[in-house]
């Protein structure tokens, strides 16, 4: 009796009504199997989310979880932003610069202008801000990506203003 892991059988090409329906039979079993498989890989990723909320709401009387330090708030506490300062300064950083930049470089003219020194992990959450401001910005027109450098890094460049 062969399992469920089985690989389909091979046959030979024949204009057999019964075999054609017999095959048309195991690859629909076969897809409902793949579709249960997904559901089940879901449900035990949602249960374990629910097994960590269990675990946290379950804390012994007086104990606090641990608050977890992410390098978002470190790039607030570090630069201080104000609602929409960060759009403003990777925007004049793009007006001021005569050529196109990537993240990194706009990130590195940020840190030189507020003459700030950053650790790898919270250098890249910066950047990673920078590339989701400037992809805002480029669904409203105001930036554009005009190529990649070797190493797959986006360049931008503010889009030119319409001269009425």
């Amino acid at each position: 009796m062969p399992t469920l892991s089985t690989p389909p059988i091979s046959l030979p090409a024949t204009n057999d009504p019964v075999l054609a329906a017999l095959a048309a039979k195991r690859a629909e079993i076969d897809a409902r199997r793949d579709a249960l498989s997904e559901q089940i890989t879901t449900l035990e990723r949602e249960l374990a989310t629910l097994d960590g909320a269990m675990q946290l709401l379950a804390l012994p009387k007086g104990a606090k979880p641990k608050a977890r330090v992410t390098s978002s708030w470190r790039v607030q506490q570090v630069f201080n932003f104000l609602r929409g300062e960060l759009g403003h300064e990777v925007m004049s950083v793009l007006r001021i610069a005569n050529r196109p930049l990537t993240a990194q470089q706009i990130g590195r003219a940020l840190c030189e202008r507020r003459q700030v020194t950053l650790d790898a992990a919270v250098f890249r959450r910066l950047c990673m801000l920078i590339v989701g401001n400037l992809r805002r910005r480029q669904a409203k027109g105001f930036v554009h990506s005009v190529g990649y450098t070797e190493r797959n890094a986006v360049l931008w460049i503010m889009a030119p203003t319409n001269a009425l």
